[in-house]
């Protein structure tokens, strides 16, 4: 991300003359910047023990999440994602943010990364309240896969299910552990 940072700010856009082109450029820069500042929270939320529930604040949820698309605004608006939230049993939540953040990105780009082929992924993000606990649920229309043949490794570090190229089995792994180190649990249902 840093040479793609690097790269862009040293070209000459002065002799560009195509408004378009000029836009583009902008918006590039503009994305890796964002995909940086995402990638670094990513890293130093690495770094924190999963033994420490790092600093918590009251979250806007909302909030947390535009922050998070409008990272990958691209990638989203390339894929013609649909991302639905509904968030009326509650808005807020203490939690800590850069893993908040990182738990939609990560369920995001999955969400993308799996889609159907031929098909754009609907992703929705719910709150519901169930006897004491407050959940997020988040669903999508992609490929899923067999949860009886996965049940023990979905949360292992390196696992990967599928054949996709960009497979890193890190994704789900960071999830797992941002929610077990504020304390929560985590539920999978495949339909």
């Amino acid at each position: 991300m840093g040479n793609l940072i690097s790269i862009l700010s040293i070209l000459d856009v002065s002799q560009v003359v195509d408004e378009d082109v000029l836009e583009l450029f902008g918006l590039l820069k503009t994305s890796a910047e964002k995909m940086r500042v995402m990638l670094d929270k990513q890293i130093d939320t690495i770094k924190f023990s999963e033994n420490t529930s790092g600093d918590v604040e009251e979250i806007d949820i909302s909030d947390c999440l535009s922050t998070v698309t409008q990272s990958i605004q691209s990638l989203i608006n390339d894929t013609e994602t649909n991302i639905e939230t509904q968030l009326k049993a509650f808005g807020t939540i203490q939690y800590n943010r850069s893993y908040l953040e990182s738990i939609f990105l990560n369920l995001i780009t999955n969400s993308i990364k799996y889609a159907k082929p031929d098909t754009s992924p609907h992703i929705l993000i719910q709150t519901k309240k169930e006897d004491e606990y407050r959940q997020i649920i988040f669903s999508d229309n992609g490929i899923g896969f067999e949860m009886d043949s996965v049940k023990d490794k979905i949360f292992g570090f390196n696992q990967t299910f599928h054949k996709n190229k960009d497979s890193e089995g890190i994704g789900l792994y960071l999830v797992y552990n941002h929610i077990r180190a504020m304390g929560g649990i985590s539920r999978w249902k495949v339909k």
